[in-house]
């Protein structure tokens, strides 16, 4: 019973892991995105 137990909370915590460094991934290339209009934007003006 208690292996399962350990097996299941580890199998949580990377599957909580995983989702939150995707989520991080994500804002980041968004952020990437908004910079990169800046940019743009910036260099259309000019």
């Amino acid at each position: 019973m208690k292996l399962e137990i350990i097996l299941i909370t580890t199998f949580i915590l990377l599957i909580i892991i995983t989702v939150v460094i995707l989520l991080f991934l994500i804002l980041k290339k968004m952020q990437d995105k908004k910079i990169v209009n800046r940019i743009k934007k910036h260099t259309a003006n000019k």
